[in-house]
């Protein structure tokens, strides 16, 4: 690795580590983009507690969100729930 290379590769590596806010996006507020409720296929309220269980004991807020809305739309999306 010649000087160029490395003074322009370990800069670019201290500036990630000394200001990680302005790498990060922050975002305050997450959107809600589960299904609505009305046309779901499939619903619980061991899903429901399920989720709010993990976000009370969760504090990645975004993870969370994540979570919040994932977990619901595989359910939804890749079973087929059928009465025998």
């Amino acid at each position: 690795m010649d000087r160029r290379s490395f003074l322009h590769a370990t800069t670019f590596a201290s500036a990630g580590m000394l200001m990680p806010k302005l790498l990060h996006a922050t975002v305050k507020e997450y959107p809600d983009v589960r299904t609505p409720a009305n046309q779901r296929k499939f619903t619980s309220k061991a899903v429901e507690d399920t989720i709010a269980n993990f976000r009370k004991f969760t504090s990645n807020a975004e993870l969370g969100w994540l979570f919040e809305n994932c977990f619901p739309n595989n359910l939804d999306t890749t079973f087929e729930f059928e009465i025998l």
